[in-house]
């Protein structure tokens, strides 16, 4: 309890002294993250922002789910999502675990293929290294329809129909502006990435120029690469590292994904730093319930950048019956926004959902039916 009212004090001076500040006498970098996150922490649009046209759904259509690994919270969510969407129209689902490892991703997707489903979804799987797959299901004509499977959201591989996701540059350049402004303009940081995962490599190379472009001031102190599969092993380690190399000089950490947290969190309360000196936290992806709640309590991390990952289960369900009618993609990409503190009441349900309320399930079933 004192550590959380500690962090909060601290939270509330930064905050106090940023709104007190005279603009005038602020760089301009600084104001343009300012204003960058300021428009990022608006509550979004109650209205729907997607497709308004599209075909009826095709019934009685066989699809697997291949994901990177179902523990994920992400990606159970996004699952549910689907499963959601699924079900209005009579759609079949099952779904293969790939368990975090770069050979099981392989082999449950050439497992997938095999089984010649109507529609194929991959759950973070990277298709970097995954082309030849990719090409033997072209070529069975099996539409595939992903979620965090490359660098760019759209239809970016003639593979892929769609990559359903935020624009990772946009979610990168936002968590990396809330830590010039939280740290008004002194901040030291660490990232960490895993860049065996092309979406990873896209947002931390994006999070590293921002700070370099908008930040003289600040410090990219360490860049850890640190595989997502492997993350419960090497945190505490890496954690015990950082805090001998650089002491309580650390202010910020920015990771691709909350999971990092997840498992930073131990280490860092049970390391010999007072509460000041705790490293604030920041996340470009992807919103998770553990997020949800460090946030809300103020408990090191301050802020993400998260997917509205149910909405997202049901686009990608749409982009899926488009391919099944052979209509061009939606071409739909919901802009990014950053949950905080100030706004997680308003975004952020009791059961720590980020459901935008677009009313997106009504717009897509009148699609549909």
């Amino acid at each position: 309890m004192i550590l959380v009212k500690t962090l909060f004090l601290a939270f509330i001076f930064i905050v106090s002294s940023l709104s007190q500040a005279d603009e005038t006498e602020m760089p301009d970098s600084l104001k343009d993250s300012r204003e960058r996150v300021n428009q990022a922490s608006q509550l979004a649009s109650q209205y729907w922002q997607g497709p308004t046209s599209g075909p009826k759904a095709i019934p009685d259509k066989d699809i697997i789910f291949v994901a990177a690994d179902l523990r994920n919270d992400s990606i159970k969510s996004l699952a549910h999502g689907v499963i959601d969407a699924i079900d209005s129209i009579g759609w079949n689902v099952r779904f293969l675990d790939g368990y975090g490892s770069e050979n099981g991703q392989a082999s449950m997707l050439t497992k997938a293929i095999s089984s010649k489903p109507d529609g194929i979804i991959l759950g973070g799987v990277d298709t970097q290294q995954r082309q030849a797959l990719l090409e033997a299901a072209n070529k069975l004509n099996i539409p595939i329809v992903g979620w965090h499977i490359g660098d760019e959201a759209g239809a970016d591989n003639e593979n892929i129909f769609y990559n359903v996701s935020t624009e990772p540059v946009e979610v990168a350049e936002l968590a990396a502006h809330y830590a010039i402004i939280d740290g008004n303009g002194q901040s030291n940081i660490v990232v960490f990435t895993d860049t065996s995962f092309s979406i990873a490599k896209t947002k931390s190379d994006a999070i590293i120029s921002t700070i370099e472009d908008y930040c003289a001031s600040c410090n990219i102190l360490s860049i850890e690469d640190m595989p997502i599969a492997e993350i419960p092993q090497q945190m505490p380690r890496t954690i015990g590292r950082l805090i001998k190399e650089y002491n309580n000089k650390i202010t910020h950490f920015i990771v691709i994904n909350d999971l990092y947290i997840d498992y930073a969190l131990p280490s860092l309360l049970s390391s010999k730093l007072s509460a000041q000196y705790l490293p604030r936290s920041i996340s470009a992806g992807d919103g998770s319930k553990a997020a949800y709640k460090r946030i809300s309590t103020n408990t090191l991390q301050i802020a993400t950048v998260p997917e509205p990952l149910t909405l997202q289960g049901w686009q990608i369900v749409d982009e899926l019956n488009r391919a099944f009618n052979h209509a061009q993609p939606s071409g739909y990409i919901e802009k990014a926004q950053i949950i905080n503190r100030q706004n997680i009441k308003k975004h952020v349900d009791k059961s720590n959902n980020y459901d935008p309320d677009q009313q997106y399930r009504k717009a897509y079933l009148q699609l549909w039916h």
